[in-house]
């Protein structure tokens, strides 16, 4: 929908619809995203019963936390996300349910995806998105309400869908009437060391906005989202291979016994180096993708977009890196170190963004998400190897960080 959508939103417009997701996501990562993406790592060791009961309780915390940052926004808060971030009170309340609606639908989908129901995932996605789509040609298109009518096909769609989903929750025995002080607990302990970890994606997917519009306006914002959209459709390949990996990883680690250990290691590291070739490999295909769609389908208001792709394209690229080496961490449950990284690294990314923007207007924004991404990932592997040790380098562990920090660097 992109060049379709670029022909009756503004940049400005587009820029208003990149701040409602920008609040939209720090409030979804307050409300417990780290929780449901944790799922995996307790499904394999617990029987239905429990998993019930941490599906149940995690919708109660989605609940509690979400009815506490609505009277802290109607409290507090209002009119100065609405002088930073343009966004009316009644924008501010609609992210609220939105968030609720996107997180019971992505714990339904993790659990589709660790039950190995892989048609029943597609099947759902793929309605989701036909009534997205089929909102934006009525709200956008039909009834040009422009960057309100994204927002609103974007509510709406996933309202409707979250529906859906809590009834085949119910209907999997997956949520039950009780409050069990055990789950909560469990949740509590793996997810609120998360929050730092969390909030620091917010700090350098969500900031960087917030500084284009008030630095640079919401016309440089807009065609920086524009540049952001297809790094999203980058990503999707990204979350597509996530969602099969996770599962199959905590099964493998799982089953590995002291006779397999080395034998075992050893395959998980080569795997990993062959899907980093990958990513890269498909970072200068995207790239190359975006250059055509960007000069030859979207509309010319957006054609400065592209200046900012290859960036952002680098930067998403470094950060598949770091979702293959995170995995031991969560598998370790070594969280609380895990957000002591990303988050120093994100305030580090923060400053150096400020810093950057404010010299070198929207070109310090290119500089900053690569300078960023790459800190976070070298943290986050020095650490994996320290909380789990595998055998990145073969057997010279001497030398492991130099040439780790080298080939990184190159």
């Amino acid at each position: 929908m992109l060049p379709v959508v670029s022909y009756y939103l503004l940049p400005e417009q587009l820029g208003i619809v990149a701040n409602f997701d920008v609040l939209q996501s720090i409030i979804m990562l307050l409300a417990g995203q780290a929780i449901v993406n944790a799922l995996p790592y307790f499904y394999y060791k617990s029987s239905h019963e429990e998993m019930a009961l941490l599906v149940s309780n995690l919708l109660f915390i989605i609940l509690l936390v979400n009815a506490f940052l609505v009277g802290v926004v109607f409290l507090l808060c209002s009119a100065t996300i609405e002088k930073y971030l343009h966004l009316t009170l009644l924008l501010q309340l609609l992210t609220f349910v939105s968030v609720i609606s996107n997180l019971l639908i992505a714990l339904n989908m993790v659990l589709f995806r660790l039950e190995e129901k892989p048609y029943e995932f597609a099947k759902l996605q793929l309605v989701q998105t036909f009534v997205y789509v089929l909102l934006i040609i009525v709200l956008v298109i039909c009834l040009r309400l422009e960057a309100i009518g994204k927002i609103y096909a974007a509510v709406i769609s996933a309202s409707v869908m979250a529906l859906f989903h809590a009834f085949l929750l119910v209907k999997r025995k997956y949520i039950v009437l009780s409050w069990d002080r055990k789950a909560l607990t469990t949740l509590l302990r793996f997810g609120m060391p998360l929050l730092p970890h969390s909030l620091s994606f917010w700090i350098k997917g969500g900031m960087d906005k917030v500084l284009l519009t008030n630095f640079c306006g919401l016309a440089v914002n807009g065609l920086y989202s524009m540049a952001m959209s297809f790094g999203a459709v980058y990503s999707i390949f990204n979350t597509a291979f996530n969602n099969a990996y996770v599962p199959y990883l905590q099964k493998r680690i799982a089953a590995m016994t002291a006779d397999n250990k080395d034998c075992e290691e050893k395959e998980m590291v080569s795997l990993t180096y062959k899907v980093a070739f990958f990513f890269v490999c498909l970072c200068f295909v995207a790239i190359l993708g975006c250059w055509i769609v960007i000069n030859y389908i979207l509309n010319d208001k957006y054609k400065l977009s592209f200046e900012f792709v290859p960036w952002i394209m680098i930067s998403l690229t470094i950060t598949s890196f770091y979702g293959l080496f995170v995995q031991f961490i969560y598998t370790k449950k070594k969280t609380f170190g895990l957000g002591i990284i990303t988050f120093s690294g994100s305030l580090l990314q923060l400053a150096i963004t400020y810093a950057l923007i404010s010299a070198f207007g929207k070109d310090g924004i290119k500089y900053s998400l690569v300078i960023g991404s790459l800190f976070i990932m070298l943290g986050v592997w020095i650490y994996s190897n320290k909380v789990y040790p595998l055998p990145w380098l073969g057997k010279n562990k001497k030398c492991s960080l130099w040439i780790l920090l080298g080939w990184s660097m190159l």
